[in-house]
């Protein structure tokens, strides 16, 4: 049997991280160098990918829901493992 998300573009992970740390679409946007558009669709795809809201209005902010509140330390820490797997290698030192 094959997942129903098998096929999940991990650009979004960079994408909740930003909107998650921001709390606004236009700061995450500008945030990623992205247009507010672009960011918009982000989050859309974000949404039907968890199947969560992720962000709401409440009056003139965005506020997290409460699973995104509870998978932000997450998101977080698998952006951290991904930057640390892809970072250059550092030579070995030499033993005198």
């Amino acid at each position: 049997m094959i997942a129903r998300n098998a096929n999940i573009d991990l650009n979004l992970l960079t994408a909740l991280d930003a909107l998650l740390e921001e709390e606004s679409v236009t700061a995450a946007a500008d945030r990623l160098g992205l247009s507010g558009p672009a960011m918009s669709r982000a989050l859309g795809r974000i949404r039907r990918t968890t199947g969560d809201p992720v962000l709401v209005r409440a009056g003139r902010r965005m506020v997290p829901t409460p699973r995104a509140l509870e998978i932000r330390a997450e998101v977080r820490a698998v952006l951290g493992a991904a930057r640390g797997i892809l970072a250059p290698a550092t030579p070995p030192t030499r033993l005198s």
